[in-house]
């Protein structure tokens, strides 16, 4: 990440030197490529792009008051098409509606049938608050491309939004059917299930997610946790197994214990005591653990050090 920001200060330095529509265009092309969400730069830097000016307009109902930013003037035809959907996008991040139908009305007489525009139409809906045309043009154009990962995860998004969590793990159990391999996918489809309570299921997806990133330590502290939640004597003993091998990969890759995985390992040692499935082993790892935190608030908290020590009733 830090090579993505230092290539973008060199952007930024060389369009402050040289303010050319190259290094403008560039400056977009970045944000576009590495997801960055500068809806008030990019509109600003389509702005000098085109030449247009920047005004504020107040406008005034019976009911409320609001401004909107209007472009004057400006040469329209300097923005490509992957630029004035950028542009598009941004604008609706700002709420300014308006101009975001007019850049949209430009690219369905440059591209009319487009699916890509049409998915663009109903994100314009679903930010208009008309949600119903919205998801009937998400309906077609996944009706018509089966494929069509961008149509399928902005619907589930369109349903999570408006609450319907239920509808939005099923749309994306049915995207996982096609991608199977998209591990975002699984991550946001076990935190629907987590959201809804649904444990069990969360669980499946964790399992997953573990299969597609065996190194990757938080996901085995997220398992370890629901398993926790789920409780009884066998999920208890996997979730200790899996509390302790996430400490195990984050030593492996030198990197400082996860003290969420700390706190779990100790909770999970705890619930095995009171249940009466605990060994010698289970309170060797308590009370060892309980040390390991102590000595980590040490060097990061000393002030907290008491405290934690009188949680655990170390001495």
């Amino acid at each position: 990440m830090a090579s993505v920001d230092s290539e973008l200060q060199t952007l930024e330095a060389e369009y402050a030197s040289s303010r050319t529509a190259k290094t403008l265009t560039a400056l977009l092309r970045h944000y576009r490529e590495h997801g960055y969400r500068q809806p008030r730069r990019v509109e600003h830097l389509c702005s000098l792009l085109t030449g247009a000016k920047l005004t504020t307009v107040h406008s005034s109902s019976s009911s409320s008051m609001s401004e909107e930013i209007v472009a004057v003037g400006g040469n329209e035809a300097l923005l490509s098409p992957t630029v004035r959907e950028q542009l598009f996008l941004s604008l609706l991040d700002l709420g300014h509606l308006e101009r975001a139908r007019t850049e949209l009305v430009r690219l369905e007489r440059q591209f009319p049938g487009s699916s890509r525009v049409d998915r663009l139409r109903a994100m314009h809906m679903e930010a208009c608050g008309n949600f119903s045309a919205a998801e009937e043009i998400y309906k077609k154009l996944i009706h018509a491309d089966p494929t069509d990962q961008k149509s399928m995860k902005r619907f589930v998004s369109m349903l999570e939004a408006r609450g319907n969590l239920g509808a939005a793990a099923r749309s994306l159990v049915d995207y996982l059917k096609t991608f199977m391999a998209d591990a975002e996918a699984w991550h946001h489809l076990a935190t629907l299930y987590l959201r809804m309570g649904d444990f069990e299921e969360a669980q499946f997806c964790y399992e997953e997610l573990i299969l597609h990133q065996p190194q990757n330590p938080f996901l085995y502290c997220r398992y370890a946790e629901i398993l926790y939640t789920l409780g009884g004597g066998s999920n208890l003993k996997l979730a200790r197994q899996n509390f302790c091998y996430c400490l195990e990969l984050t030593q492996q890759q030198h990197k400082p214990p996860l003290l969420r995985a700390l706190y779990g390992l100790v909770m999970t040692c705890q619930m095995q005591v009171s249940l009466g499935t605990s060994n010698s082993s289970s309170v060797s790892t308590y009370q060892s653990t309980c040390d390991r935190i102590c000595e980590i608030y040490a060097t990061t908290n000393p002030e907290m050090q008491a405290v934690v020590r009188e949680a655990f009733g170390a001495k």
